[in-house]
């Protein structure tokens, strides 16, 4: 509050200060374009699949890690590049 005396008055007025240059965003998770499919396989066959590209609308880097030893035994991986084979004692569903 600021105030400013004349001879017959006093006159009392706020002042507000606003910042215009602020930007309220929101911070979306990255994701993957194309978005990743479901993929079914038959026993005895293999799939070869690239990961798509990564994208962060905020334009953050975006580092992709795998765990291969949490991945069933018929999936290799190798700079983005997987390799399905499952064979007749693998059937079942698996995230991967």
């Amino acid at each position: 509050m600021l105030t400013s005396s004349t001879a017959d008055a006093t006159i009392d007025f706020k002042v507000t200060v606003v910042n215009r240059n602020f930007v309220v965003s929101t911070n979306t998770p990255p994701f993957f374009e194309p978005p990743l499919p479901t993929l079914t396989l038959n026993a005895g066959s293999s799939k070869y699949f690239i990961l798509p590209d990564t994208v962060d609308k905020e334009g953050d880097s975006v580092k992709i890690k795998v765990f291969q030893n949490a991945m069933p035994v018929f999936v290799d991986y190798y700079q983005r590049n997987f390799t399905i084979s499952p064979k007749s004692t693998d059937s079942g569903e698996f995230a991967i």
